[in-house]
């Protein structure tokens, strides 16, 4: 009864937050808050997930020729052998998540002690010398800045992936969360784009201008430098981890513009008194409690979603794809420009959908979306040396699997699994989900040109499995959390955990009692 009752109390609270002080609207000082970290922070991920991949060839030509290649001439000898170059370029470009693994498991630490307004700032500063580092590179003359500034860019990002969804969770009204929350992968995706445009070879990808390009990120760094100290601090780190309530609701009332900020404050509180009950939190405690752990298997779950879904294999495909139908190489390069729009252009329209359907429902459907586009592109690779129709099937199917990932697993585990914690453990769980999300990028990363080399027009099966086995945990143990507050999403998995544990005893009592009997 008493859980039915925890549950009942928790839904009561969610409902009433939809028309007192849980809700609200998008203000001026909510909107800056937002732009600030997403610019900073999101924005930047996606900057550096994305920077290499244009001009690949001429930063290669540059290791080999030691940074020389302008002056190259027929009688020129490469300082590298072909396999040295291969190996220091594939250092350079793994090294990156090596970084953020690093960051992503020591982020919620950090932001928990110092905040999430201050780990933003000091974080410029890794950006900021690890763009230094690889601008340097070029009249330095050594790959080895280029690949320290890779990793400092790293732990950069590793800390943003961190950090930007805790802050946009935290300073987000219940209506609103979802939406907002979906504007760091819009972040993330913006900066793929601007960072492969400004890569062509007529921009910044070029012998001349490339420094410029890798100095690039120092504006939008600038910007958040210039801008976040004016933004306020998650009241929900300022009211429950320092016991700041005066501070917390003045944070609220700007973030809000209204001074009705009562209902949060008290949920705040109920929050603190709730922790209060509990032992002290740590990495091990999110394993050791099943009531963590059950919210800690999907949030991993869902990253790895994201990156297992194959959304790296179809970007990296997709230039193959359109040479297939006929484009020559540097206008499939356009064509890849344009699947990265699409992604961008889904990304903002799901943003209107957040918080009207649900994250089930979304998540479920773009995984379903992405598991049929993959099982067409397999059966176009397999079609197309006879059919010459099966070459536009690609194209079909590789910009349905860019929509479908865009609206559900591009979006969705990036801000869901800041939903399914309280204040004192959703620092620990998102460390513990960036970790994964990283591990599972480089190993994508790693792992795929074998793949293509290996399994040939089979490829995309693994994927096609992957897809399958995520949307059907995501049926079976995803809750919807749409316009649900923070203690009725937690009081789910208690329930959960106390019905368990009721059955369990109930079990024991029942096998005792036979156990006399016999005797």
């Amino acid at each position: 009864m008493a859980t039915s009752s925890s549950a009942k109390l928790a839904g009561d609270a969610a409902s009433d937050s939809m028309e007192t002080g849980f809700s609200g609207k998008l203000t001026g000082m909510l909107a800056l808050s937002v732009f600030v970290s997403v610019i900073g922070c999101s924005f930047q991920f996606g900057f550096q997930n994305g920077v290499l991949n244009t001009p690949q060839k001429l930063l290669q030509d540059e290791y080999r020729y030691g940074f020389q290649s302008s002056e190259q001439t027929n009688d020129t000898q490469p300082v590298l052998s072909e396999d040295q170059t291969v190996l220091l370029w594939s250092v350079t470009v793994s090294i990156w998540a090596a970084g953020g693994m690093l960051a992503g498991f020591t982020g919620g630490f950090f932001a928990t002690k110092f905040g999430r307004k201050k780990t933003m700032l000091v974080n410029n500063v890794f950006l900021l010398v690890g763009a230094g580092l690889m601008v340097a590179a070029k009249y330095a003359q050594t790959p080895g800045l280029m690949i320290a500034g890779r990793i400092v860019l790293g732990i950069s990002n590793g800390y943003s992936t961190v950090v930007a969804p805790l802050y946009l969770n935290e300073i987000s009204p219940i209506n609103l969360r979802g939406a907002i929350g979906t504007l760091h992968q819009l972040g993330v995706t913006s900066g793929i784009l601007i960072a492969q445009v400004l890569g062509l070879k007529q921009v910044l990808g070029n012998l001349e201008m490339y420094p410029l390009l890798f100095g690039m990120p120092a504006v939008a760094s600038l910007i958040q430098l210039l801008l976040l100290p004016f933004c306020p601090e998650s009241p929900s780190w300022l009211y429950i981890t320092k016991s700041k309530p005066q501070k917390s609701k003045e944070a609220l009332i700007s973030l809000r513009g209204d001074t009705n900020v009562d209902e949060q404050l008290s949920a705040y509180n109920l929050e603190v008194t709730e922790i209060k009950q509990q032992a002290k939190l740590s990495f091990a405690s999110m394993f050791k409690l099943s009531h963590l752990r059950t919210p800690l298997l999907i949030a991993i779950v869902l990253q790895l979603s994201q990156q297992f879904s194959g959304i790296i294999a179809v970007l990296n495909y997709s230039t193959s794809i359109f040479i297939s139908v006929g484009l020559e190489e540097n206008e499939s390069q356009y064509a890849t420009l344009g699947t990265s729009g699409i992604l961008v252009t889904m990304t903002i329209i799901s943003v209107g959908f957040m918080d009207r359907i649900g994250r089930r429902p979304l998540h479920l459907g773009g995984l379903s979306g992405c598991l049929l586009s993959m099982i067409l592109i397999t059966i176009a690779l397999f079609m197309q040396e006879k059919y010459d129709w099966a070459k536009y099937l690609s194209i079909v199917a590789l910009v349905l699997f860019i929509v479908m990932f865009a609206i559900g697993p591009g979006s969705i585990p990036w801000f869901i699994t800041a939903e399914l914690f309280d204040q004192t453990a959703r620092p620990y769980a998102i460390s513990l989900a960036t970790l994964v999300n990283w591990l599972a990028n480089l190993i994508s990363g790693l792992v795929f040109p074998y793949m293509q080399r290996g399994l040939g027009l089979y490829v995309f099966v693994p994927f096609i499995i992957l897809l399958a086995l995520f949307a059907i945990f995501t049926y079976f143990k995803v809750p919807e959390t749409k316009n649900k507050s923070t203690e009725e999403i937690v009081a789910i998995f208690q329930s959960a955990d106390q019905s368990k544990h009721s059955i369990h005893q109930k079990d024991e009592t029942a096998n005792s009692a036979y156990q006399m009997k016999d005797l």
